[in-house]
C-alpha cells in the first residue's frame, strides 16, 4: 500500500501543476480520484480497500483541497457506490469509460452538494455543469495513459494441463 500511496501523492503533484498551468482553460483534473478507485479494486480485503481510499482522501485534502476531512469521508463513500455500479456492468472497454464518466459525474455531484451545505460555495447550474464537462477531457487522457502504460498484461502462454485418466 505504500508504493501506491506514494504514486498517488506523485498524481497529487501531477494534478496541481496540470490545474496551474491550464487554468485559462479550466481543466478540473481529477487524477488522483481515478487512480484511487482503480488501484483499490486490487485488494483483497474490504478492510484494505476503504482503508486505501480513506488515506487517498486524507492526502486529498492535505495537498490539494482546503475543505478537511471532507474527501477522506467521501472517497470510500463514492468507491462503495462506484463498487456497486461496477457489479453489474459487463467487463468491457466501452463499459469501462462509461464507469469513469459515473465516478466523474459523482464526485463533482457530492462534493457540489456537500460545499452547498456548508455554504462555501453558492448555488450556480452553470458552474456545477462546467465543472464536469472540463473534467472529462484530461480525465479520459490520464485513464487512457494510466491502462496503457501502466496496466499492459502479458499474454501469457497456454499451459496444458493433462488430467489422469485414473487417480
Amino acid at each position: 500500500m505504500k508504493k501506491q500511496l506514494l504514486f498517488e501523492l506523485l498524481i497529487y503533484i501531477l494534478e496541481m501543476v496540470v490545474s496551474i498551468y491550464f487554468k485559462k482553460v479550466r481543466f478540473f483534473p481529477l487524477f488522483g480520484y481515478l487512480y484511487m478507485l482503480h488501484v483499490a479494486r486490487q485488494y483483497h480485503y474490504n478492510k484494505e480497500k476503504y482503508l486505501f481510499c480513506f488515506l487517498s482522501g486524507l492526502l486529498y485534502d492535505l495537498f490539494v483541497t482546503t475543505t478537511p476531512f471532507m474527501n477522506s469521508f467521501l472517497f470510500p463513500f463514492l468507491y462503495f457506490t462506484i463498487q456497486k455500479f461496477d457489479a453489474y456492468l459487463l467487463k468491457n472497454k466501452c463499459t469501462f469509460f462509461i464507469l469513469v464518466i459515473l465516478e466523474i459525474f459523482f464526485y463533482r455531484t457530492f462534493t457540489y452538494l456537500l460545499l452547498l451545505i456548508i455554504q462555501y460555495q453558492t448555488f450556480s447550474l452553470s458552474l456545477y455543469f462546467d465543472s464536469i464537462l472540463y473534467s472529462l477531457l484530461p480525465n479520459f487522457l490520464f485513464i487512457l495513459l494510466y491502462q496503457l502504460l501502466l496496466f499492459r498484461r502479458k499474454k501469457q502462454p497456454y499451459r496444458i494441463v493433462r488430467k489422469r485418466m485414473f487417480s
